[in-house]
């Protein structure tokens, strides 16, 4: 009797080795995945989410191998990091906002971040970096776009770690004002503009303004007293 129950015992133990060991291996195989989708344009927070799912990525990457030879002669990392990709791709697809109009507008954006990063300003991540995306996904995409594209976009375009916070805080002001759309199109006839001379410079300035305007809000000799934000005009951003 005490045999039997010993031999169950340590079944068991084997049982949990063994299934530890295989969770191991899938983690260690979904975080590879994840970084080869990364690589390939997918957004961090998106990999590391759907990686939660196995189930949802098994499932499509047997579909994506049933019909493609090259594809099932892949590692497993290599499979899954593509099946990954391949779902993010039709998620936009499905919600109007697709890779090549983020791709479009971070390689639009790219020169202003690469003068603003020379010259040693800090990127400034606020509602009005997601008016100005926004307004460039609109022209370029031709279609309408709602705010979770739009942060997505902006997550897309900024993947620095140390703009996360400003990014989340972007949001929220975002989701709470009132005059989001109303910016959006005052600030269309600059996006069109821009993008019709090839150049952009408007989140450059912009950017160059907001340091300045918080170095001196910090000074000494700023009164906050005299400062009132009702009073300010709301197309007073577009006065770069």
């Amino acid at each position: 009797m005490f045999e039997v129950i010993g031999f169950i015992v340590v079944a068991c133990i084997v049982w949990a080795v063994i299934k530890g060991i295989f969770k191991g291996s899938v983690k260690g195989t979904m975080l590879k995945a994840c970084e080869l989708a990364e690589s390939l344009g997918v957004p961090h927070d998106y990999a590391i989410e759907l990686s939660k799912h196995p189930e949802i990525v098994t499932a499509a990457r047997k579909e994506l191998a049933k019909n493609n030879r090259e594809f099932a002669m892949l590692d497993a990392n290599e499979q899954y990091g593509h099946t990954i990709a391949a779902l993010y791709e039709e998620e936009c697809k499905s919600t109007g906002m697709n890779p090549e109009i983020m791709e479009k507008v971070k390689n639009f954006l790219q020169p202003q971040v690469n003068q603003l990063k020379s010259e040693g300003t800090r990127l400034h991540i606020n509602d009005i970096t997601y008016v100005y995306l926004g307004a460039l996904a609109t022209n370029f995409s031709k279609t309408g776009i709602n705010l979770q594209q739009i942060r997505d976009l902006v997550k897309y375009v900024f993947p620095e770690d140390d703009l996360s916070f400003s990014i989340e805080n972007g949001y929220q002001i975002v989701c709470g004002s009132s005059d989001f759309l109303d910016k959006m199109k005052d600030i269309l006839p600059v996006v069109n503009k821009e993008i019709a001379s090839g150049e952009g410079e408007f989140y450059l300035k912009y950017t160059r303004k907001a340091q300045k305007e918080m170095e001196e809000m910090f000074s000494p000799d700023f009164d906050a007293e005299d400062f009132d934000p009702r009073k300010v005009s709301r197309t007073s951003f577009l006065d770069v």
